[in-house]
């Protein structure tokens, strides 16, 4: 980036790699990929280990995925046919949804199903040394926003999401991917997920696109293994039915609205001297200011891989300089060369504290550190942490708005739900036509109270689709002014 080396250490953990509940806190069972052979397959609720090399250690081809893949949708159906009665006791369904649960009580429920029999502990192995999970989805999601909210927020039963990433492919062809953020970045994944589109979707007639069986027939492949679980009454009738209820009941509370703004791209941006990024991070705040009444702490994640085991920096987009702008930015009789000028001393000030961040010169990360390690030394938060307006600037997970940019993928989509209940979402995109958005937010539940939230009086609640229209509102506006002046003003160049 920039000529600067990047840290590639995080595409090591990509593959076979799972989060694992415990206490005090999580860990990751990361096993070498290289030594493994299967991936894990979710249908209906049952998993299913697929073996991908065949007997001489060859990538088995698509032709032979389908075979088998196919071997699961009827193994599954078969299984539903059968009436109760005959089902097999140790093939329950909807064993992932316990990776829905509170972390404290997935540690408990994990740890009792180890010591209730052995056989739950080869399974749960084979789940995470997996090199990824496969989930096979009945749905038909018909929009984008739809197929987000699938992946995000449906199906608890048929996912494990303590695995890296899950592939989520739907019964009209749409596909989605569920990710574990502890593990690794956006970065890294849309590199990876970039590759597949380019490799497997362009559909040039290469060796890609190969997808004749090798072996013809299943006699050649062992079939994939359905994972058998023994547990106990507790899970089985309490347990894992809570897990689904819960989640089923949090999720319908997401809204996500995935999104294309025509009318600005890169080109047409920079013909006014502005940088897109920059651009549509005024445009939040703006957007934010109007529908909020105020200005409210901005995350926009910024990454430190210029550093071994970088991971991010938060760029605090609320500053002075944005603040000024906003203040005159809608006062009528407000001289439109000022507002211009403090626009773009905005800008400017922007540049320079995402450079700050991008060279590990930011101050939450800092922050972070110093947190864990009185923690640890103490067992308790020095007061720069409970100060109420530690939590009033974001900290602590208090960023009413999230953002994040995931340029440069025009066919990628990809976002993230919001820090807080009354908080908005917005994952982006600056492509050369168009500007891309996945915009989140959650209504209002019963469980708000209980959710992290800056002291003092809540915000107003505002839903994706209203910080959606006025977002756009505020590019209209921003483009406009710009426009006008931008003759008289420095080019904001790009990082």
């Amino acid at each position: 980036m920039g000529g600067h080396v990047l840290c590639m250490n995080m595409f090591r953990r990509l593959f076979s790699t799972c989060r694992i509940p415990e206490r005090p806190t999580d860990r990751f069972k990361r096993v070498d990929p290289v030594t493994i052979r299967h991936i894990t397959v979710f249908c209906e609720g049952r998993v299913f280990v697929l073996r991908v090399y065949d007997a001489d250690d060859e990538l088995l081809t698509i032709g032979d995925l389908e075979v088998q893949l196919l071997h699961i949708l009827r193994h599954s159906a078969y299984l539903n046919s059968l009436p109760a009665r005959k089902r097999d006791a140790d093939l329950p369904q909807f064993v992932g949804a316990l990776t829905a649960l509170r972390r404290d009580k997935w540690t408990e429920t994990r740890q009792a199903m180890v010591e209730f029999d052995p056989l739950n502990e080869r399974s749960l192995d084979k789940i995470e040394s997996s090199l990824f999970s496969l989930c096979l989805e009945s749905s038909t999601p018909g929009t984008p926003s739809e197929l987000a909210r699938q992946c995000a927020a449906a199906n608890a039963g048929n996912r494990w999401f303590d695995k890296s990433f899950q592939y989520l492919v739907f019964a009209n062809g749409m596909v989605g991917a569920n990710m574990e953020h502890a593990n690794a970045d956006a970065t890294v994944l849309q590199s990876m997920f970039r590759w597949l589109g380019e490799r497997y979707l362009n559909r040039n007639g290469g060796y890609e696109t190969f997808i004749e069986s090798r072996h013809h027939s299943l006699e050649f492949l062992p079939p994939p293994e359905l994972l058998r679980w023994r547990l106990s009454q507790e899970i089985t009738l309490n347990t894992i039915p809570t897990a689904l209820t819960d989640f089923q009941r949090d999720g319908s509370t997401l809204r996500m609205i995935v999104v294309r703004n025509k009318t600005f791209g890169k080109t047409k941006l920079r013909a006014v001297k502005l940088f897109p990024d920059i651009f549509v991070q005024m445009g939040i705040q703006l957007a934010g200011f109007r529908v909020f009444g105020r200005v409210v702490p901005t995350y926009e994640s910024g990454h430190t891989r210029m550093f071994v085991e970088g991971r991010t920096e938060t760029i605090r987009t609320v500053t002075s300089e944005v603040l000024a702008w906003l203040q005159m930015q809608d006062q009528p009789d407000a001289d439109e060369a000022e507002v211009a000028d403090k626009l773009k001393r905005a800008m400017s000030r922007h540049k320079e504290i995402s450079l700050e961040a991008l060279s590990g010169n930011g101050i939450d990360r800092h922050l972070l550190g110093l947190h864990i390690a009185a923690m640890q030394k103490t067992g308790s938060p020095p007061p720069l942490f409970t100060d109420p307006s530690y939590a009033k600037s974001g900290g602590g997970g208090n960023f009413v708005l999230s953002t994040s940019n995931v340029s440069g993928y025009p066919w990628l989509w990809g976002g993230f739900v919001p820090m807080l209940p009354h908080g908005i979402g917005i994952c982006y995109g600056c492509e050369n036509d168009f500007l891309s958005f996945m915009i989140t937010s959650f209504d209002p539940s019963d469980r708000d109270q209980q959710l992290p939230g800056p002291p003092g009086p809540r915000l107003p609640r505002v839903t994706a689709a209203e910080f959606q229209r006025a977002l756009f509102k505020a590019f209209e506006d921003i483009y406009a002014l710009m426009e006008r002046n931008h003759e008289s003003l420095k080019p904001v160049c790009k990082m």
